[in-house]
């Protein structure tokens, strides 16, 4: 069972990102008109650049701060530490370890980014056939977590190391839980919500889910057995 309420925003954990509308107009010379300035994770920030009109491509943001190896005015749609190394996406889809050797660890990735020990999980393809994908840093080899799950979104990961994520395959969202080498298992088929998303992956404690929208407002999601 879930029961799900919305709440103003509340005080985030360690790597999910705040929005702010206050930013300074010269902080991205030459990328036109600038929306927001967004804390990616802690410390990484920067300025969104303005959409592209009737394209479902994510926002872009130019970088303000450097990211590990990544320096200030790169373009990414995501960038996270995990432990003391940087990952982002740039604006090609590619996931890169910024540690100096800008190894990349993926392509075709879709954010944001949900980072937990030295594993993180994304969804990877071409939209709208997108799949869960997980990667641990200490071996860069990406792991297929779903496939025929498309279009999957939102994922996050549990303190246990299981990957809940949402997926629109029957053709409205549903909640599913999966662990490396298993099948995902449905959480609950009675659920039919919008699950947002934002440049904030979800928090997940194993118990709850808590989702931000685009304006910031979460959306509580409390699992019971």
């Amino acid at each position: 069972m879930i029961v799900m309420g919305c709440t103003g925003p509340t005080e985030l954990a360690v790597g999910e990102a705040t929005q702010e509308q206050s930013v300074d107009p010269g902080a991205c010379e030459d990328c036109g008109p600038v929306l927001e300035t967004v804390v990616l994770d802690r410390g990484i920030q920067g300025v969104l650049t303005p959409p592209v009109p009737d394209s479902d491509q994510p926002r872009v943001l130019r970088l303000t701060t450097a990211a590990g190896s990544l320096p200030v005015g790169s373009l990414v749609t995501d960038a996270r530490w995990v432990g003391d190394t940087a990952v982002a996406v740039d604006a090609g889809g590619r996931l890169r370890l910024h540690d100096g050797s800008d190894q990349l660890l993926d392509e075709n990735v879709a954010v944001p980014l949900a980072v937990r020990g030295s594993t993180v999980a994304y969804v990877r393809g071409e939209m709208p056939e997108l799949e869960v994908v997980s990667i641990d840093l200490r071996t860069g080899v990406p792991v297929e977590l779903t496939q025929g799950y498309a279009p999957a979104w939102n994922p996050t990961i549990g303190p246990d190391g299981d990957v809940v994520f949402v997926s629109g395959r029957s053709g409205f969202a549903e909640l599913y839980r999966v662990v490396a080498g298993s099948e995902p298992e449905l959480v609950d088929v009675s659920v039919r919500q919008s699950f947002p998303s934002s440049l904030t992956p979800p928090l997940y404690d194993g118990r709850t889910l808590v989702f931000q929208d685009e304006s910031g407002r979460e959306h509580l999601l409390e699992l019971r057995p």
